[in-house]
């Protein structure tokens, strides 16, 4: 199956509330093409959504890296650092991401 393939089914699973299975399909994905940022980006909001905010922030660090700037991305990666309580890294992200589009409220109002 293609990574394409392997993420729409991962977000699928994630939109139904599978975590470990959505974390899985990322991980596969990730085990052939490590630094698909999209594949790190899911498995990074998946992480965070269990509690597990240490391990989810290097890995929102990656998809960063090597996706880029993306305002969702940023958004998400913002809220982690806030729970992480790293709260000026927290404001840089949403600042960032508000300054990316005009179209993120959430972010704006983050910050």
């Amino acid at each position: 199956m293609s990574d394409s393939l392997l993420l729409a089914e991962a977000r699928t699973k994630h939109a139904r509330g599978d975590h470990a299975g959505a974390a899985a399909g990322c991980r596969t994905i990730l085990s052939a093409t490590p630094d698909d940022p999209d594949a790190l980006h899911l498995l990074a909001i998946i992480l965070s959504e269990v509690g597990l905010h240490s391990e989810a922030a290097p890995v929102f660090e990656r998809a960063i890296a090597h996706g880029g700037a993306e305002p969702t991305l940023l958004y998400n990666y913002g809220m982690t650092l806030r729970v992480l309580g790293q709260l000026a890294l927290a404001a840089r992200a949403f600042q960032l991401a508000a300054t990316n589009t005009v179209t993120d409220v959430d972010s704006w109002i983050a910050v």
